[in-house]
């Protein structure tokens, strides 16, 4: 029996934690150019591209795919997905030293983080502990450094909770 397009995307993921970017680029590639892709699940090809690219370095094509993700996620009402695109937008933010835009996206995602209900799974722990991370540097930033270190304890947490090896 042919794999699921979830169990492709889950390939493709295993494929990004294993550091073989181009290998889970091309295997989202094929999953977009199929057509029997859910509106959820290309969403999915979209951010965890946007992701890849981050790690790539690629900031203009991480931008320019986490916009157009979250934008989509904000259509289609899925929640988790808008938290997850802009997790990715606001390191890119943060890496380029737009903190202004960094801050302004804080405020929205944090309101996203806080309007989830839906059970969470060991990818959205570890898309919190980045965003804990993210809310350490705001913390850095204002001096606030005890703040910083218990948001990077419970990113550990977050971590831990998310089995995520890297």
């Amino acid at each position: 029996m042919p794999d699921s397009i979830e169990d492709k995307l889950k390939k493709a993921k295993q494929l990004r934690d294993e550091a073989k970017f181009k290998e889970s680029l091309e295997m989202t590639s094929i999953l977009e150019k199929t057509g029997n892709v859910s509106p959820e699940s290309n969403l999915n090809c979209q951010i965890l591209k946007g992701e890849i690219f981050f790690w790539l370095g690629r900031y203009g094509e991480t931008l320019e795919i986490c916009e157009q993700a979250y934008q989509e996620s904000q259509r289609i009402g899925t929640d988790v997905q808008s938290f997850d695109a802009l997790i990715f937008k606001l390191l890119v933010l943060w890496d380029l030293g737009d903190i202004n835009q960094f801050q302004e996206r804080m405020l929205v995602v944090e309101k996203i983080l806080n309007s989830i209900t839906e059970k969470p799974s060991k990818e959205f722990d570890r898309r919190k502990a980045i965003f804990n991370w993210e809310r350490n540097c705001v913390c850095n930033l204002k001096g606030e450094n005890k703040k910083g270190l218990e948001l990077n304890m419970e990113s550990l947490g977050f971590y831990e909770e998310s089995d995520d090896n890297s």
